[in-house]
């Protein structure tokens, strides 16, 4: 292993990202490096780039070792560590996928089965990048996983272009699928075509959703969620006003509503508008608000009258990162996800994909350290 490696570096709002050389540390005991081969831009860092998001406020320290989705190769293991979390054997030059985050397992949420509820698994971002480990993101060459982690070796058919965006989009909906327990034959919303919208598409239909109706604005967004399978579409271009769209929700489900509703487009006014296409007694799925501080007019009687669900949902637990990895296996030919990631570029080029990806058309983009 070599002694430094570079992450990109978030120093606050309105400045750009800095490349950055760290010493690459040595893994303590439980715990591992890996050397990332592959990291994308999820929406929460560009919400944080644009400044919608006061890391502040979320306890996190600047300067960022920015980035969290990914995949990469075992680079080094700590005293201790010989399998990966479904027990199978791990080595240095393993390919990996890993969660980003890490459970106390020492607290009332992981006794009781809710790791990802811990609510010290951010535990790594309440210091700066300035402090060892130093690699505590994706957007750079090396990510540090400490003891307690949640890492899976990656079959060697899966491409790490279709692997990158597993833990973090593609077992985010997974999890949020699950806790809404969508069931056969159930019409879905997803508000949303980026990544976790797209994603939501597949995980959706393989639990075997009935009518999936796609919430977007952007061409290029609903050309790929198409490919995708989604049954019907509600354009933001062609329906400008929520009362339009929420109406048009209706029309597609017999006047009655959406089952289950996710929004993953990450806007609190989105979550005003999706409460209102979900059907009495159904469920909605809030994923993307991730940003304290914005808030959207709430009307409870509505939640109260039609005995509607309301599932926060923020991070996974293990068996939802296998579970899409186990998916992305099963089904890899059937989707097409190497659609998600539209754009790749060098570590060096990091400020360019930002402003790309913010302009909308690129679905998800990808670093290459």
């Amino acid at each position: 292993m070599t002694t430094t490696g570079r992450a990109a570096i978030f120093r606050g709002f309105g400045q750009p990202f800095e490349i950055r050389d760290y010493p690459v540390p040595e893994p303590g005991p439980g715990a591992a490096v890996v050397r990332i081969t592959l990291a994308n831009v999820c929406g929460s860092d560009l919400h944080t780039w644009r400044g919608d998001l006061d890391p502040a406020k979320r306890g996190r320290a600047l300067p960022i070792h920015q980035g969290h989705e990914g995949t990469g190769r075992i680079s080094a293991l700590g005293e201790g560590v010989t399998n990966d979390s479904n027990g199978q054997p791990l080595a240095v030059g393993d390919r990996v996928v890993f969660a980003y985050f890490f459970p106390c397992g020492r607290c009332r949420a992981c006794l009781r089965g809710k790791e990802w509820t811990c609510p010290n698994r951010m535990h790594p971002r309440a210091t700066s990048c300035e402090v060892w480990p130093h690699f505590k993101g994706t957007f750079g060459d090396y990510f540090y996983l400490y003891p307690n982690h949640i890492v899976f070796r990656v079959p060697d058919e899966l491409p790490d272009e279709l692997v990158a965006g597993v833990n973090c989009a593609m077992a985010q909906v997974t999890a949020g699928w699950d806790l809404a327990n969508v069931r056969v034959g159930e019409t879905v919303v997803i508000q949303g075509a980026g990544g976790l919208g797209l994603y939501a598409i597949a995980v959706a239909r393989e639990r075997g959703a009935g009518r999936i109706i796609v919430v977007d604005g952007v061409p290029e967004r609903l050309e790929v969620a198409a490919m995708f399978g989604a049954d019907e579409f509600v354009d933001l271009s062609a329906l400008p006003s929520a009362p339009g769209r929420i109406r048009r929700v209706r029309e597609l489900t017999d006047g009655w509503g959406a089952d289950v509703v996710m929004e993953v487009g990450g806007f609190p006014r989105i979550t005003e508008e999706g409460l209102q296409m979900v059907a009495s007694g159904g469920r909605y799925v809030e994923i993307g608000n991730i940003s304290p501080g914005l808030t959207y007019a709430a009307d409870p009687a509505l939640w109260v009258t039609q005995n509607i669900t309301i599932y926060g949902n923020n991070h996974y637990s293990r068996r939802h990162l296998f579970d899409a990895l186990s998916l992305l296996q099963r089904c890899s030919g059937k989707y097409p996800f190497a659609k998600i990631v539209s754009h790749k570029f060098a570590l060096e080029d990091i400020n360019e994909a930002f402003a790309q990806q913010d302009k909308g058309a690129i679905t998800r983009s990808s670093l290459i350290p």
